[in-house]
């Protein structure tokens, strides 16, 4: 558990910089901006299927 936590911190904390930066930069640091930019790097994305193309089968089992 405490691996675990330690490691968050480590993804928690890389959004450090970025947010000091728009500070130190005088840019607004909102609520959307931390959703649009931190969340998915410290949670990701699931992942999908870029090309959508999915093999039917037909009854007799043969791939179209």
């Amino acid at each position: 558990m405490v691996a675990l936590l330690g490691l968050l911190g480590i993804l928690v904390g890389e959004q450090v910089i970025p947010i000091a930066k728009r500070l130190l930069a005088q840019e607004a640091v909102n609520v959307g901006w931390i959703k649009s930019h931190c969340v998915p790097h410290i949670f990701g994305s699931l992942p999908t299927n870029a090309t959508g193309n999915r093999k039917t089968t037909d009854q007799s089992g043969s791939a179209q």
